[in-house]
């Protein structure tokens, strides 16, 4: 079978709520990581970068919604192309659970006032839409307690739209932030208009139908930033985040398309602030 059937193939299994035990078998690897450290989570208070996210349900891989006492969100807009969010308002998943609030906040600037106000935080396929990747990761860090824990979860390449494209070099995200590079960077654009496979992209709630509207969507990045900056690697996400005061627990490559990292922040000052200019 086609590579890219198989990837779509996958993708139709993971969202089909009506065959949960063959879904089990895209999450268990994850599973069995986040277990051994549930204790991070439980009863804890957390916050979500983007979101919400199907994957911290109770049928997802990492079931944080379930297990934490509480979760604020935030997002950079009121209006993202996932969803809308209102400053201040309830956070709420299916059912209608209330986990915490919502902010809407540029979290690559998180203010003084939510320094150190929770025990985890989590994001999934969010760091790879920020072209200042060590700036945000530092600002995520400045929200978690001493000892707190951040799960991060980006896109595996090999089975998304962008196998084409390179990984994203440790050297690049350190120049990057050592010019301070901001979200209205468009250094990456046209390898990402020209790289972009187009026959596998699947996304909900964006609806490309040609190279020619993906153009459109890159080139009006500013307003939606829709795009993914950057592809990681596991190896060098893993470096990049000692590189900013965190020590990694655990990672894993899980199909249909997600690497994950569940990492602990240190009391050390973060070794990429030691380093810069």
């Amino acid at each position: 079978m086609d590579q890219n059937k198989i990837i779509n193939f996958a993708r139709v299994l993971s969202r089909n709520t009506l065959i949960g035990k063959l879904k089990n078998l895209y999450v268990n690897q994850m599973r069995s990581s986040y277990r051994k450290n549930r204790g991070l989570f439980l009863g804890k208070d957390g916050v979500e970068i983007g979101g919400p996210s199907p994957i911290f349900t109770e049928n997802g891989s990492i079931p944080t919604y379930n297990d934490a006492n509480s979760i604020d969100n935030v997002n950079w807009s009121s209006d993202t192309f996932w969803s809308k969010h209102k400053n201040g308002g309830d956070f709420t998943i299916h059912e209608g659970k209330r986990l915490g609030k919502e902010w809407v906040i540029d979290s690559t600037e998180f203010t003084k006032d939510f320094h150190e106000r929770y025990d985890f935080l989590q994001c999934s396929h969010v760091l790879e839409h920020i072209a200042g990747t060590v700036k945000a990761l530092l600002s995520w860090r400045s929200v978690l307690k001493v000892n707190g824990t951040a799960i991060i979860l980006v896109p595996d390449k090999r089975r998304t739209y962008d196998v084409d494209r390179p990984y994203t070099t440790l050297e690049h995200f350190i120049e990057d932030f050592n010019n301070n590079i901001g979200e209205n960077d468009e250094t990456h654009f046209e390898e990402i208009i020209k790289l972009h496979r187009l026959s596998v992209d699947t996304s909900d709630n964006i609806n490309i139908k040609s190279s020619e509207d993906w153009r459109d969507r890159v080139l009006d990045n500013a307003n939606s930033r829709i795009i993914h900056q950057h592809v990681f690697k596991m190896e060098v996400l893993s470096e990049l985040l000692d590189l900013c005061g965190f020590k990694v627990i655990a990672s894993e490559r899980f199909v249909p398309h997600h690497i994950a990292i569940i990492a602990s922040k240190t009391r050390n000052k973060p070794e990429i602030l030691e380093n810069s200019k």
